[in-house]
């Protein structure tokens, strides 16, 4: 007679022992009826396996009986759907971020378990891996709470959450490894069959070892290192389920000729699955989708097998948490899968292609930061700021040697990272009221519920966040890098941790991000590059048609890449003419931040502009504000309603104001000459390219500045700003400029200061470009 868990525990109970083992865990807490929620799976496998639906409907609904609470009620596996419980737990907030409904999991297993097409296999599969998986991963979460709490005697003498997600895990039929359960173990035992591993270690093994590391941990005093280590561990057993899911996948995918029931199945894994991928790749999670989950019968794996599921999930597994031999190589399937590389990434690379700029180092952890803006953004998107912050300030793409990168780290702490290395972030501090953190003030304080200002909209939020962390955190930064190569150069270190422009090479990954294939395929990016060409289209400042392509601020920005990357190279060492192509890179990438900001202009004119519009349109705003107020050119006037008229909160206006878009567009124009752009750099609204709607763009968007004669009697095309004069004071206004410093010629770039220095002023900013590497900064980014 096969013994059950309340078998074995009623045994036990005659010597008063309070452990029992359950699949090689030891339980220390009394969950015998939590266990027998297999049952039921096995019971709903029994019902519809007869055909009744009606019963295993009401089973799945109110339970069959087998466990039951300590309340009396019956537990059922409905009840692992609850909102209420999941709301604020990463896979729930990643699920609703990806589009699903707030009740998926119960809609989707109601509707499977309806569905007489489908074989009771392919139901209960569905019921296990929505409705179980994710109530185990809730008590795990429970547990670390209960944990950080000090309620390390929630209920029983440990901490009682662990050994139930253990035992909804197992099945209470499960009470040794090898025997045969109704649960999670016993599918992912079956499917990890066929599949070798390096190391030879199943996944159930691993996941096992998770499991006793967690509960070593909750038998110590909590303290911030154990609390993070436990964190780890349940991040850990969530991506080891996750790797299983795959298996079941490909199992069902990697078939030459796949029966109804491989892409019935293929369905339910792609279901649980996608929420995940699509907080790491968009353009991957999207081939996912169409290839699997939306697929007809006819449409189904249109793309094939290696292009339509496995590289999807190939690509992404340093995102996924899953290292290539968790799930191995399996030559037993119709189309033999080996194991990848991907995760860990193999050796280094001596160069990397970055949308067409070949580096001279490795960036491919640099490269991918921009993968962390999706995942915050798909938090935001199911409503959990919470996670949405740890992410950002964390990191989880990105790493370094003995950490994670974070897109925090690229704002917080600004002032020894950025007040020596890039010259117009004291224009930028001065603006934010001497705030050397200015960008992650905002930020972080709106992901924290912090900001003491009238924001309540989580749609504005979202828009100021992402937004922000892009047009000001990434902004700032890229130019942190750019400007840091110009020292390593003077400081005759230009191959500074690795071999190549290394610095150079970061600030375009940076720039970039790891989702721009190439030139032609840049909408699945989250980074400046991307940032350009949505812009460009709005515009009328694209390479195809001018409302399509690639945006001219890219192309322009990648020729002036790899001319500052040549000037850079050890067999060049041309600093000063790399410091020239930077200024111009500078301007360069201010305009889709100005092109954002006068498009919303425009749009928050009419009428039904809304929390979105207002919130795009100050995140733009905060770029470029700080730079125009730098500028002569510039009057308190023009500047007052560029900031009224932009900003958010609306704090500044009167109940006279009136919205007037034209006075913007002619305030920023104003600038224009002192940023070191044109009306060719940014365009003019367009119809074509989503910039205005209508038969036509108004008149008062149309672009009216006139950039200066060039000296040579030509108008200056853009890019350069105005020549260089010595003013009566003996003062040099800049634009590109030529500063005569004794006997030597400096070339300081366009834009870089927009506003006069005096001699003294221009001969510190020389000695400090001269003396750049004497104080090399901490903390590679």
């Amino acid at each position: 007679m096969k013994l059950t868990l309340p078998a074995l525990l009623l045994a036990n109970a005659v010597n008063h022992a309070s452990a029992v083992d359950l699949a090689g865990f030891t339980l220390t807490s009394d969950v015998a009826e939590h266990s027998e929620i297999d049952l039921d799976l096995r019971d709903l496998t029994a019902s519809l396996t007869s055909g009744n639906t009606a019963e295993a409907l009401a089973g799945y609904n109110d339970g069959y009986g087998n466990s039951v609470k300590g309340s009396g009620s019956v537990r059922n596996l409905k009840g692992f759907t609850s909102t209420a419980k999941k709301t604020g737990e990463w896979d729930y907030s990643l699920q609703v971020g990806a589009g699903y409904a707030t009740t998926w999991a119960d809609d989707y297993t109601v509707a499977q378990i309806s569905d007489t097409a489908l074989t009771p296999a392919t139901v209960t599969y569905a019921t296990k891996w929505n409705n179980v998986k994710t109530y185990v991963l809730h008590e795990l979460i429970d547990a670390v709470n209960d944990y950080e709490a000090g309620n390390t005697s929630n209920n029983e003498d440990a901490v009682k959450a662990w050994d139930e997600g253990w035992a909804f895990f197992a099945g209470s039929a499960q009470t040794t490894a090898g025997a045969t359960g109704y649960s999670l173990f016993q599918d992912i035992k079956t499917v990890s069959t066929g599949f070798v591993h390096q190391y030879g270690q199943p996944i159930n093994d691993k996941i096992l070892a998770k499991y006793i590391a967690g509960q070593t941990i909750l038998a110590a005093t909590p303290d911030a290192a154990k609390i993070a280590e436990l964190t780890k561990i349940v991040e850990d057993i969530h991506a080891l389920t996750n790797a299983a899911a795959i298996m079941h996948l490909y199992s069902n995918t990697a078939v030459t000729t796949p029966t109804d029931e491989n892409k019935a199945n293929a369905k339910v894994f792609a279901k649980v699955l996608y929420p995940e991928l699509a907080a790491c790749s968009k353009g991957d999670a999207a081939v996912l989708l169409s290839n699997v989950i939306t697929a007809d019968s006819d449409s189904f794996l249109t793309e094939g097998f290696a292009a339509g599921v496995l590289a999807p999930f190939v690509n992404n597994m340093q995102c996924l948490k899953i290292l290539c031999d968790t799930i191995g190589a399996n030559s037993g399937l119709d189309i033999p899968i080996t194991a990848c590389t991907t995760n860990p990434l193999p050796p280094a690379v001596t160069s990397l292609d970055i949308a067409g700029y070949i580096t001279g180092s490795d960036v491919r952890q640099h490269n991918a930061v921009d993968r962390d803006i999706l995942r915050i953004g798909n938090f935001i998107k199911g409503g959990d700021f919470v996670n949405a912050y740890k992410v950002y300030s964390e990191g989880w793409n990105s790493a370094k040697t003995s950490s994670m990168r974070n897109l925090r780290g690229f704002s917080f702490g600004a002032e020894s990272k950025l007040a020596r290395v890039v010259p117009s972030f004291a224009q930028y501090k001065s603006y934010w009221g001497d705030n050397a953190e200015f960008a992650d003030s905002n930020i972080a304080s709106m992901l924290t519920g912090s900001l003491a200002t009238s924001i309540e909209s989580d749609t504005a939020k979202k828009e100021m966040i992402l937004k922000g962390i892009v047009s000001e955190s990434i902004y700032m930064y890229t130019l942190r890098e750019f400007y840091d190569a110009i020292d390593d150069c003077e400081a005759g270190t230009i191959a500074e941790n690795d071999a190549g422009v290394h610095a150079w090479d970061e600030g375009v990954a940076f720039y970039t991000g790891s989702q721009v294939t190439d030139a032609g395929h840049w909408s699945n990016g989250h980074s400046l590059y991307t940032l350009a060409n949505k812009r460009c289209s709005n515009f009328g400042t694209c390479d195809d048609d001018h409302a399509h392509g690639n945006s001219n601020v890219n192309i322009e920005l990648f020729e002036l890449f790899e001319t500052g990357r040549n000037a850079l190279l050890a067999n060049s060492q041309n600093c000063a003419g790399a410091l020239d192509i930077l200024g111009k890179v500078e301007s360069k990438m201010l305009v889709p931040n100005v092109q954002g900001m006068l498009r919303y202009a425009w749009k928050n004119s009419k009428e039904g502009a809304g929390d979105k519009e207002r919130a795009e349109g100050w995140a733009f705003a905060r770029n470029v504000l700080p730079k125009m107020a730098a500028c002569e050119a510039v009057s308190a006037e023009q500047l007052a309603t560029v900031r009224v008229g932009m900003e958010y909160e609306e704090t500044n206006r009167g109940a006279d104001f009136v919205y007037d878009y034209e006075k913007i567009y002619r305030a920023a124009e104003a600038a224009y000459g002192c940023l070191g752009i044109t009306c060719v750099d940014v365009g003019d609204l367009t119809v074509g390219g989503g910039g205005c709607t209508g038969d036509a763009c108004p008149v008062g968007t149309t672009c009216q500045y006139v950039a200066p004669d060039n000296g040579g009697g030509e108008v200056d095309g853009g890019g350069g700003g105005a020549a260089p004069t010595i003013d009566d004071d003996g003062n040099l206004e800049m634009g590109v400029g030529v500063a005569i410093l004794g006997a030597a010629v400096i070339v300081l770039a366009g834009g870089m200061m927009g506003y006069s220095w005096g001699q003294k002023q221009a001969k510190t900013k020389f000695t400090k470009l001269l003396n750049v590497g004497n104080n090399q900064l901490g903390g590679d980014l």
